[in-house]
């Protein structure tokens, strides 16, 4: 496993925490927390929580970047939406 882009994935979903507060709903979930071992969502309606294994999703991000499929992997206030949407997509 190469470090540089664990780092790389590791700072993707933290950044995405942090930008929280500009996500909106998507299928009714928010980001509720990211921590050293979880990355949390809230669903809106009903407020129950899910945690999610943030090694996992580390995982499925590091091979997103090194098939080349995520090339841009800086999270701004523009693109946190659509950045919050693909991890979504890879959670189960």
């Amino acid at each position: 496993m190469n470090t540089t882009k664990k780092s790389l994935a590791e700072k993707y979903l933290n950044d995405l925490g942090n930008f929280k507060n500009d996500i909106k709903p998507f299928q009714d979930r928010t980001i509720h927390a990211v921590n050293d071992k979880a990355f949390i969502l809230k669903n809106a309606q009903s407020g129950k929580t899910s945690n999610y294994s943030k090694s996992q999703i580390i995982e499925k991000l590091e091979f997103q970047i090194n098939m080349g499929l995520m090339i841009d992997t800086v999270i701004t206030a523009e693109n946190a939406q659509s950045r919050f949407v693909e991890v979504c997509s890879i959670l189960p």
